[in-house]
């Protein structure tokens, strides 16, 4: 038997920058300065992870997380402690990280911050900046040792402010007040996330995991139905982050009958469940129980394995998802 491994999270250059357990607190309902972090230094154009706690002692508030010049997400806050995380794809450099509060008239507060660089295999992106237009960006198709790379995921995640006004964002059939839209070739998408700025000079933010083909080049557009709301972002696009569908094919299976699959799959901005299997949604669906002839799911890190005997490989498809996660490992055991 050969076995054939793929690490495709770069962890040897993976890096925790931040980890600072501080609760720090403001009370103006003005956006201002809750804690500068400090600087960060990317070694190589990868992601910057952000995670934290925040929650305000009565009403509700924001957050906002600036990076560098730019400001790549917003939370609003309640009474209710609640994490918030996101990815910001940049270039190689030193960037500062702060928070900033506002939208409250009570004390708004934040805590247990991390920050941390990490990097992909397949990972490309437009970096966090002022939105200027149509964001393109393709994942090449090479093989692994699953076979070829067959679809990615753009992950999206916007900040939005329009000067005097509320700024939702706005998934598709929607109309929301001076709604903010994200498309893909020219197509509106669901939002996988949303932070609402109810009020007037509120932030909001979104996040959108838009499974495509790879080999193809595809367009991020970012609408706005008011042409004073300010937006700026940022796309990685890689085919190892897990998005929300559950049917995400990251490879099509080109393996010898009787091969033994192995995928493991790991935390990322979140330690969401992982589900990982191997089958098809039949003519009639029955439910994954039913209808894939193997389903795991997990938190934490899980290796998934699956041997290929009587049921034919190019019959099945590999799919997987959960939201926070991604793929670390693929390998195959042939025989």
């Amino acid at each position: 038997m050969t076995l054939l491994s793929e690490m495709v999270r770069n962890l040897a250059t993976e890096d925790n920058l931040l980890n600072n357990t501080t609760e720090y607190t403001r009370t103006n309902a003005v956006y201002g300065t809750i804690h500068d972090y400090g600087n960060v230094v990317l070694p190589a154009a990868g992601l910057l992870l952000v995670s934290f706690d925040g929650y305000c002692d009565a009403g509700t508030g924001s957050i906002r997380i600036q990076v560098g010049a730019n400001y790549a997400y917003a939370a609003s806050i309640t009474t209710v402690v609640t994490r918030f995380t996101c990815i910001v794809y940049l270039a190689a450099g030193t960037y500062n990280v702060l928070a900033e509060s506002g939208m409250c008239a009570a004390q708004i507060r934040i805590d247990n911050f991390q920050a941390g660089y990490i990097s992909f295999s397949d990972l490309t992106g437009t970096a966090l900046a002022a939105y200027a237009g149509a964001m393109a960006n393709t994942t090449t198709v090479r093989l692994t040792p699953l076979g070829a790379i067959k679809n990615t995921v753009y992950c999206v995640t916007v900040h939005a402010t329009t000067p005097g006004e509320a700024t939702n964002m706005e998934q598709v059939g929607g109309a929301e007040t001076n709604g903010v839209q994200v498309l893909i070739d020219a197509v509106q998408t669901n939002w996988a996330e949303r932070q609402q700025g109810i009020d007037n000079d509120q932030a909001a933010g979104g996040k959108a995991y838009i499974v495509a083909s790879a080999g193809t080049s595809h367009s991020i557009t970012i609408t706005t139905d008011d042409a004073n709301t300010v937006v700026t972002c940022n796309v990685a696009v890689c085919p190892w982050i897990l998005p929300v569908t559950t049917t995400f094919e990251p490879v099509t299976l080109t393996l010898p009958q009787g091969s033994t699959v192995y995928l493991t799959t790991e935390q990322l901005d979140a330690n969401p469940s992982k589900t990982v299997r191997v089958g098809k949604e039949r003519a009639i669906p029955f439910g994954a129980v039913i209808d894939y002839y193997s389903t795991a799911s997990a938190t934490g890190i899980s290796t998934f394995n699956y041997i290929f005997e009587s049921v034919t490989i190019t019959s099945c498809n590999l799919e997987a998802s959960g939201f926070g996660g991604c793929i670390s490992i693929l390998a195959v055991d042939i025989r």
